[in-house]
């Protein structure tokens, strides 16, 4: 497994709705960017974005191979795992129109999970 350090800062949040007040404010974060070798599935590559919003910190983990996706998403704020869980459905259906065969998304708290999901 190899892996890359990444930072930076930027506009991370991207407007979801119409007149969203947090679109285009900018947050600092940190990644780590690891791809490995699946015998069935070939180049698995896995992304995970640490990032402090609005206060709460998330962890927002990426698993990419064979035209699956694979979204975890660690945060301790209950109210912020049920609304990303509401998204869930877009997300997939906004997904399989661009060629994927599967997506998942999950949400939990930093206890519940280790860093290596």
């Amino acid at each position: 497994m190899t892996g890359q350090p990444i930072q930076g800062e930027g506009a991370f949040f991207p407007p979801m709705r119409t007149g969203d007040e947090r679109a285009g404010k900018a947050v600092r974060w940190t990644a780590r960017r690891e791809s490995y070798e699946d015998e069935q599935q070939g180049t698995i590559q896995r992304l995970v974005l640490s990032v402090t919003l609005e206060e709460v910190p998330f962890e927002i983990q990426f698993v990419h191979g064979a035209q699956r996706l694979a979204i975890h998403v660690k945060t301790d704020d209950e109210a912020w795992r049920s609304k990303i869980m509401m998204w869930q459905q877009e997300l997939r259906s906004s997904l399989q129109a661009k060629g994927y065969a599967s997506c998942e998304l999950s949400t939990g708290s930093f206890q519940e999970w280790t860093t290596e999901a």
